[in-house]
């Protein structure tokens, strides 16, 4: 039976010793940014204490692994921040 666990944009599914850690953010490419980041350390570590798991494959969903950076999220932030003092 397969276990599924949801952290935020990330997938984590347990097939008998094996997680499957997935980035689910097709609609970006995967592309880390918006909490993405974040939510794989919290899936991997998930992954990582459970006894159960002897391998962890991490993919992601749609036709694109990971696109790397968020450009349009990093932007963003540098924009909100150049009214700072």
């Amino acid at each position: 039976p397969t276990e599924r666990q949801v952290f935020g944009k990330v997938l984590l599914e347990r097939e008998g010793a094996v997680s499957i850690v997935t980035l689910n953010r097709p609609e970006r490419r995967n592309a880390l940014g918006e909490g993405l980041r974040e939510d794989l350390v919290e899936a991997t570590a998930a992954a990582d204490a459970d006894s159960a798991t002897r391998a962890i494959i991490l993919t992601g969903a749609g036709n694109c692994f990971c696109a790397g950076g968020d450009l349009k999220w990093i932007l963003a932030g540098l924009e909100s921040d150049q009214g700072r003092p």
